[in-house]
């Protein structure tokens, strides 16, 4: 683009150097100055080439920035699934070191019960006892009375012992768990550390693509261009993909969930950027990393990045209906992938190089856009 304006200020220039030429003059400062437009008018096309290769480099580190935060934030999300899983395994070991607990108690009073009771059955009183005994039967029944005491004194001390072994166990796998969910905690900070870092280093780059932009007719040409861009893919999957019939669909127009809890700050229909370039959808405005949610059932046919888009996720909830999520800093769902409705699918940010965090919206019927405030239900913060 840039090199094609480049070539038109090269025409116009010339046209302005021929009309020169057109009036005689005897004066060498004229044939200077007509070298010095020349080397301008160079100079001006091969700064503009400079720039686009610039610009495109840039491009791609953004895109390189854009799949590390997705990254990030992706190995994020699943380390604090690991966290929540093993909070839960340490919250069930220390209930069952607690109960462990307990049980040793009740076993250690049983065996100083039982101590008790064959301590009295021992020795001079236990002779004295056999002694009292008026018949042979009663003296079998008090000594296979103290022999089953005995029996039973040393299953208990048995018991008690495993009881011991499992409660050392159980406080090694806590402690180990403990450990394990610090450990967990720790990287979920450095990860933290790392998101943001890489977050301030798309901002540099964001800021030094921004100087590039040096007029907003080449905002409307870019603007144009990623218009015309998704047109062509979601043109391409309706004419490749399609699941169901898009009855379930069609029939919760008005009534559809919402993509993300945030301020409505684009509306569809309204100019983009001071130009008559129209958003084709709309765009909720949140915190970095809020949750996206599917607005209804469907199967992942998209998902990657695209320029001016960023990442970019498309659902197909068949007969041509397409639901777009797009600028976010990390989607969940992979191609292929069935979706619920109201299930997260990626968080909000501003990957493809939008200005904002958030994420934008569309909804598509037979690849045409419409408003997708006509087919949403009432927003619960969205406005």
């Amino acid at each position: 683009m840039k090199r094609g304006r480049g070539r038109c200020a090269l025409l116009i220039a010339a046209g302005l150097v021929a009309s020169a030429l057109a009036v005689p003059s005897e004066s060498e400062d004229a044939e200077q100055e007509l070298a010095a437009l020349s080397l301008e008018l160079n100079a001006l096309d091969d700064w503009m080439t400079e720039a686009e290769r610039e610009r495109n480099e840039k491009q791609l580190e953004l895109r390189r920035l854009d799949k590390r935060v997705e990254d990030l934030e992706r190995n994020r999300s699943e380390s604090k699934t690991r966290l929540l899983e093993q909070s839960e395994a340490i919250a069930g070991l220390a209930s069952e070191q607690t109960l462990l607990g307990e049980r040793l108690v009740r076993e250690s009073e049983a065996l100083s019960k039982l101590a008790g009771v064959l301590s009295r059955l021992s020795g001079r009183r236990y002779a004295m006892l056999l002694f009292e005994q008026t018949s042979a039967l009663q003296i079998d029944r008090v000594i296979r009375y103290t022999e089953t005491l005995r029996d039973l004194y040393f299953e208990r001390i048995e018991d008690y012992a495993r009881s011991a072994a499992d409660l050392s166990e159980i406080r090694t796998r806590l402690e180990e768990g403990i450990e394990r969910g610090n450990s967990l905690q720790q990287g979920l900070a450095d990860q933290h550390r790392a998101l943001l870092s890489q977050r301030e280093a798309r901002s540099t780059y964001l800021a030094s693509l921004e100087t590039q932009l040096v007029s907003r007719g080449q905002e409307r040409q870019e603007l144009m261009q990623s218009a015309a861009r998704i047109k062509r893919l979601l043109e391409e999957l309706r004419a490749r993909i399609d699941y169901g019939t898009g009855a379930d669909f069609a029939g919760q127009r008005g009534r559809l969930l919402w993509p993300t809890e945030g301020r409505l700050r684009h509306a569809f229909g309204t100019p983009r950027l001071d130009t008559n370039v129209a958003w084709q959808g709309i765009f909720i405005a949140t915190e970095a990393g809020a949750r996206i949610r599917a607005v209804h059932a469907g199967t992942t046919i998209y998902r990657d990045w695209l320029k001016g888009f960023g990442n970019l996720m498309v659902v197909s909830h068949g007969d041509h209906h397409m639901s777009v999520y797009a600028q976010a800093d990390s989607f969940f769902k992979s191609v292929g992938d069935p979706v619920e409705g109201g299930e997260v699918i990626g968080v909000t940010g501003s990957s493809g190089g939008a200005r904002e965090q958030g994420v934008y919206f569309e909804i598509r019927v037979d690849g045409t856009p419409e408003n997708p405030q006509a087919w949403l239900g009432r927003p619960s913060s969205a406005r």
